[in-house]
């Protein structure tokens, strides 16, 4: 989140952005990273035994056949009778049966001489410490990955280490600000800078007043501030500012100031700005901490107060500059 911005961006109220960043519990965070490495043994252990062994498509059929019946023999799904219902799990049971035996066969493949050599190869990945440097120099010198005929388990040494070198999937716990219309902040009528500025929600049409549509309504809204920082570039431990240039149509090339508090388009530089991350939001000071003002949404207009509490905002980077 705190970086200086290189492009144009927007600037949104996000008064409801929580003040303490969630993180994962280290518990739960040690779970994951212990049932990821398990899993790591389960899916080489796959990868054996459908290189050794692929899965023919008698065995796919008779899967899919197999998850079908059991959801149709539940008894909440089943619509015959009580007798058809259990004539239907024996069915179910000799396929079952079927697949066990096809899948232990697919094992016993694996438990030969080629499920040696592969567990062999397996074994010197892992030795290369996640080292692709090391795994490169092994797959070239070794006598079972080098040359023309042992292509194949040069590809299958580089699936290991795909799966060897694989990280958990930790949950999103950041937080992910949502802008609104009317929390984006605008050029106001008087052409000072504000939220909450929506265009007329009714228009006149044969001398009454009638609704207009929410796409009329998003046209006649005030024109968006969009600015970068044009001067005076700086950046440090995430916090970041400079002084403010307004890129958009209106009053472009203007400067953002507020010599008075009020935030307004101004036509030459005053005070830089500075963005300070607070993790799930930024405070915005005219100078800095120890010698500027806060921002703070007054009366649906942008203002700098010395003393007040810090208003809370967030960024939208531009796709076009």
């Amino acid at each position: 989140m705190g970086y200086l911005r290189k492009k144009s961006f927007l600037i949104f109220s996000d008064e409801n952005a929580p003040t303490e960043v969630t993180t994962l519990d280290p518990q739960e965070v040690a779970k994951i990273e212990a049932a990821h490495q398990e899993g790591k043994q389960g899916r080489i252990e796959e990868l054996i035994l459908n290189t050794l062994a692929p899965s023919s498509p008698e065995l796919m059929k008779r899967s899919a056949k197999i998850t079908e019946m059991e959801r149709w023999v539940d008894p909440e799904n089943f619509f015959g009778s009580e007798e058809e219902r259990q004539q239907q799990l024996k069915i179910l049971e000799e396929l079952r049966t079927q697949q066990a035996a096809a899948e232990e066969a697919r094992r016993l493949t694996v438990a030969g001489p080629e499920g040696d050599r592969l567990r062999r190869i397996v074994q010197r990945v892992q030795g290369a410490s996640g080292i692709e440097n090391q795994l490169k120099e092994f797959i070239v010198t070794d006598p079972e990955t080098s040359g023309q005929e042992n292509q194949h388990m040069r590809h299958f040494a580089w699936e290991v280490f795909a799966i060897d070198t694989s990280k958990p999937d930790f949950p999103d716990t950041r937080y992910t600000p949502r802008r609104s219309s009317e929390s984006t902040v605008r050029f106001k009528d008087d052409w000072r800078i504000g939220v909450n500025v929506t265009g007329r929600t009714t228009k006149q049409v044969d001398g009454k007043e009638v609704d207009r549509t929410e796409t009329e309504i998003l046209q006649d809204q005030n024109p968006t501030l969009w600015v970068k920082v044009a001067a005076g570039a700086w950046s440090k431990d995430g916090n970041w500012g400079g002084h403010l240039q307004v890129t958009c149509a209106t009053e472009e090339g203007k400067w953002i100031g507020s010599s008075n508090g009020w935030v307004t388009p101004v036509a030459s530089k005053e005070e830089p700005v500075t963005f300070y991350d607070m993790g799930n939001y930024y405070e915005i000071w005219q100078k800095d901490r120890e010698t500027g003002r806060p921002m703070i949404v007054e009366d649906k207009y942008l203002r700098f107060v010395q003393g007040a509490t810090p208003g809370k905002f967030n960024l939208q980077d531009s796709t076009w500059d």
